[in-house]
């Protein structure tokens, strides 16, 4: 069943449903991960310029890698338990 035909959606249409498996193209997870990047580089400025400093320690990436991750963990639901990649499923179909 497909979820959404508006890609400005797809991410919203994805909470509502809920779905416990994604089949998708490697472009739907690109996003997802450069979003999470730029969070990270952002995090990091921000408390580099908080600290007032140049660089941060092993521990302060970590930490913040953690909580963006925490921050992204729901972004495709909370019932997720398996993603696919390539939409194979059709294959076994008779078109």
């Amino acid at each position: 069943m497909g979820i959404s035909c508006d890609p400005r959606t797809v991410y919203v249409d994805v909470l509502l449903v809920q779905p416990i498996f994604i089949d998708s193209t490697p472009r739907f997870y690109d996003v997802i991960y450069n979003e999470f990047k730029k969070a990270l580089v952002i995090e990091e400025t921000s408390l580099m310029t908080s600290l007032n400093s140049s660089s941060l320690t092993i521990e302060q990436k970590s930490e913040i890698r953690r909580a963006v991750l925490a921050k992204f963990s729901g972004i495709l639901g909370n019932r997720l338990t398996s993603i696919g990649m390539g939409m194979n499923w059709h294959q076994n179909s008779k078109f």
